[in-house]
């Protein structure tokens, strides 16, 4: 007996997407921007110019030099207060984004991720999206160098996860580099610790 094939829609393969639904909460936005690969490098300097500044402007203070042990102790602790940042911005990126766009729907297929929720849609095309970064329970995707979307890993069924991580990766790649004026004000930072201590060890007594 003869079967006729079952017709399909040209493009549109099934199980070749990935679906899936999930309402964003805080602690995904902090979690988000504290993985984020930029500001976690962000970070890890504050915390190296934080220590070393704290420490020389202590030590610092106990010289004659007290004017620029303030001002080594200041930048110290400036830095170790950027530590709370992401979590304020965090926040601000909550409460700015309205309730009805914090529950999304997401299909995961060959070409483009699709997000809707009840007040937007859209399709961004793997193409054109410039990185892609997984942490632990999200994947963070780079519309343009300076935002990204939040796709939580919980939207997803547990063994579907790893086939949307190989694809993104595939598709996408890497973040965004951290932009050059950030590193150069980390440089200047570095060298302005730099000078206080040499100066101090110069300074005639």
């Amino acid at each position: 007996m003869l079967q006729v094939p079952e017709q399909t829609t040209p493009g549109l393969d099934l199980a070749d997407c990935s679906f899936g639904g999930c309402t964003l909460r805080l602690g995904d936005f902090a979690h988000a921007i504290r993985n984020e690969p930029r500001t976690r490098m962000l970070l890890r300097w504050a915390t190296v110019i934080g220590a070393v500044g704290t420490v020389l402007g202590i030590w610092l203070l106990t010289t004659e030099d007290v004017a620029t042990g303030v001002g080594a102790l200041v930048l110290g602790l400036s830095c170790f207060a950027a530590h709370n940042a992401p979590d304020q911005a965090a926040s601000r990126w909550y409460q700015k984004t309205p309730r009805e766009a914090r529950s999304l729907r997401y299909t995961v297929n060959p070409d483009a991720l699709i997000v809707v929720s009840d007040v937007s849609q859209g399709a961004y095309q793997f193409r054109s999206l410039e990185g892609y970064f997984q942490t632990s329970e999200s994947f963070l995707l780079w519309v343009n160098s300076r935002s990204f979307l939040i796709v939580p890993k919980r939207a997803f069924k547990p063994e579907d996860v790893p086939r949307i991580a190989a694809r993104l990766q595939r598709e996408v790649g890497a973040p965004p580099e951290l932009p050059r004026y950030w590193t150069w004000l980390l440089l200047s930072g570095a060298a302005a610790l730099a000078l206080l201590w040499l100066w101090n060890r110069l300074l005639p007594r």
